[in-house]
């Protein structure tokens, strides 16, 4: 299987789930985005590369994205062609 398949992709979101130690990074990264977001509520906020986590679980208003098409994300574009406006992001 190419590593650019999107199923790969899918994979690791799930040994990310079951991974105790894996789990609990994503959850303190993700934790500590939300504290800092709720400081500036203003803007947007968008999660570039999402393919395999789960910040929704933590940011259900995060908007996801990732370069491929995956079923995971709301989004698709390379981040240097991002479709928002200038000022327009919290992150």
């Amino acid at each position: 299987m190419d590593i650019d398949d999107p199923q790969i992709t899918v994979k690791r979101a799930e040994i990310i789930k079951k991974k105790k130690v894996l789990n609990t990074i994503y959850t303190r990264f993700y934790k500590t985005f939300k504290d800092f977001s709720e400081l500036s509520p203003n803007g947007k906020k968008v999660e570039l590369g999402s393919g395999s986590g789960f910040i929704k679980e933590i940011i259900p208003d995060c908007i996801t994205s990732d370069i491929m098409k995956l079923p995971c994300c709301d989004m698709t574009f390379a981040a240097e062609k991002m479709p928002f406006k200038n000022n327009s992001l919290l992150f």
